[in-house]
């Protein structure tokens, strides 16, 4: 599964390119505009609120000033339809904001925050808006149960268990929910894994999917540590940190078995021979909402490297063609985001080689045929250390 895969990457950058503008026209009519953009940082720490230029892709401050937080956030995301906001914490928590339609001021929902019982890495929010999920750092995923109000209420069975800490997580089809996990330890090659849970409709309780946990052992020199996760239709893509690549897989909707995509793991780099302190790595990906392109932001101290890669949906189904690089005009990058529309994708970075300077969101434009990616010049904004943003319509 993970050989070389030169003649499959040709034949998908052929496919991709003869489908794109068909799809673009379309697609782009049906997706909603995206209206505001959410960043979570520390130092200090809080949430700060932008509204998005539709047409250009610029960013304004939404005037309400930094949104105070109990503690350093590492996660932020958006109920889907835009209502309300959910931000996860290094202190356990997860906070929820209901968010003004018209000037994207956010408002703390009843009993906010919520606790989860461990350090949050990550969380997400169902499609329906009906469950909260958040992986936790030293194990285990906590569920909440969203009320009208938008409190969160854990439900029973929750937290549920993982083989070790869990650092990202992502849902497939409204039913399934996978988890990252993966603690580096220096030059010492790990195994890490990706859990696999089927998602009751009714309670949100998880269950345990066929081949869960999946394994993913060290390939070559290089080990395999989940940073993020992304999803197309049934397509699991997972960045993979120290070896600097894209991992793909493929759902089974029946059994909820996953199973790795011919050439898999995408362009593997191995980093600085697995120094934990080396950037060379995928730290963020994301995939606009045609799911004709992967996004992935290659990251070090002295450059930011925004790659592209073509989702191939038809032959070998789901794999990744390398397309482009884009340089980013920033340094130290971090997460990446495309807005609902699929017009821009947004990032962050820093405008110093050595990482010191000020952190600054990035923008780029989507080509709506080839999807290629173009860095916007959008209004200066000045963040404090940046961990992940939300783009909600």
């Amino acid at each position: 599964m993970r050989a070389a895969f030169v003649s499959l990457q040709a034949i998908a950058i052929v496919a991709f390119l003869s489908t794109s503008i068909a799809a673009a026209k379309s697609t782009a009519a049906s997706f909603p505009q995206p209206r505001f953009l959410y960043v979570v940082q520390s130092l200090p720490t809080g949430i700060l609120g932008f509204i998005v230029n539709p047409t250009t892709g610029d960013l304004t401050p939404n005037g309400q000033g930094l949104v105070a937080i109990a503690a350093s956030p590492a996660s932020v995301v958006a109920e889907k339809n835009g209502g309300r906001l959910y931000v996860g914490d290094l202190a356990g928590n997860i906070s929820g904001f209901s968010i003004n339609r018209t000037t994207g001021f956010l408002s703390p929902v009843p009993g906010s925050p919520f606790s989860a019982g461990d350090t949050v890495s990550a969380v997400i929010v169902h499609p329906l808006n009906k469950f909260v999920f958040a992986s936790r750092r030293h194990g285990g995923v906590a569920v909440f149960r969203v009320a009208a109000n938008g409190s969160l209420k854990q439900v029973p069975g929750s937290p549920f268990p993982t083989v070790t800490g869990a650092n990202t997580l992502t849902l497939i089809n409204n039913g399934f929910l996978f988890v990252g996990e993966g603690i580096p330890k220096g030059s010492t090659f790990v195994t890490s894994y990706i859990d696999g849970y089927r998602i009751n409709p009714a309670t949100g309780a998880l269950t345990a999917l066929p081949n869960s946990p999946y394994s993913m052992g060290p390939v070559g020199a290089c080990s395999v540590i989940p940073t993020d996760m992304a999803a197309a239709g049934t397509f699991l893509y997972v960045a993979d940190s120290y070896e600097s690549a894209v991992s793909g897989y493929t759902l089974d909707s029946s059994t909820g078995i996953l199973t790795e995509m011919q050439g898999s793991p995408f362009k593997p780099i191995c980093a600085d021979n697995n120094d934990v302190n080396n950037l060379n790595q995928p730290s963020g990906i994301t995939i606009e909402p045609t799911n004709r392109s992967l996004y992935g932001a290659y990251s070090s101290p002295n450059s930011l490297v925004v790659a592209q890669y073509g989702i191939t949906h038809s032959g070998a189904i789901g794999t990744l063609a390398f397309l482009t690089t884009t340089p980013s005009g920033t340094n130290c990058g971090f997460k990446l985001r495309a807005d609902p529309s699929g017009k821009f994708v947004y990032g962050f970075g820093n405008t110093a080689s050595n990482c010191s300077g000020a952190p600054v969101i990035a923008a780029y434009g989507i080509d709506a045929a080839s999807g290629q990616l173009t860095p916007l010049s959008i209004t200066p904004n000045i963040l404090g250390a940046a961990t992940d943003l939300a783009v909600t319509p």
